[in-house]
């Protein structure tokens, strides 16, 4: 995902890089159009768009990214406690109750992983997700009901 990498980077770094387009414009048009001052601000005009394009841009994608997180959180917290209980049994078959539960743990996580995929999850958000997918994968109960049905291909492309 270095796309969405460097997406995140651009985005944290997007103040100086902006002061940085800004004058570079400036000093790049008013050298070589220094007779034309029309040039001269048209130019300023379009990098100043620009960042208020970006600035634009990574508020309305802060904003999703804060809508996706508290659902994604809010989801998982009402699957943790099963979650776990079903972790701290080692012995025996999920049961029918128990795979469905684990099932819409899986989904969730591949939500979570289709919209990291697409640049709206941070990927520190994402490692920690990650994380926690780890631990439970760390049953063996869980990890055999993943390996069977991410044959599927249902996640997104989400793998382990």
């Amino acid at each position: 995902m270095v796309g969405v990498r460097i997406k995140h980077a651009l985005f944290q770094n997007s103040g100086w890089l902006s002061a940085v387009a800004v004058t570079a414009t400036l000093v790049s048009t008013w050298q070589f159009a220094s007779q034309n001052w029309q040039i001269v601000v048209t130019a300023t005009g379009g990098a100043l768009s620009l960042v208020y394009f970006v600035q634009k841009q990574k508020l309305e994608e802060l904003r999703l990214f804060k809508e996706l997180f508290v659902e994604f959180n809010a989801r998982y917290d009402g699957l943790q406690d099963r979650l776990l209980s079903i972790a701290q049994q080692t012995d025996g078959k999920l049961s029918s109750e128990e795979s469905l539960i684990v099932y819409q743990y899986f989904n969730l996580c591949a939500e979570e992983f289709l919209f990291y995929r697409l640049g709206y999850i941070d990927p520190a958000a994402w490692l920690a997700w990650q994380n926690g997918m780890r631990f439970y994968l760390a049953d063996p109960r869980i990890c055999r009901l993943w390996e069977e049905d991410v044959k599927s291909d249902s996640y997104y492309g989400l793998q382990t």
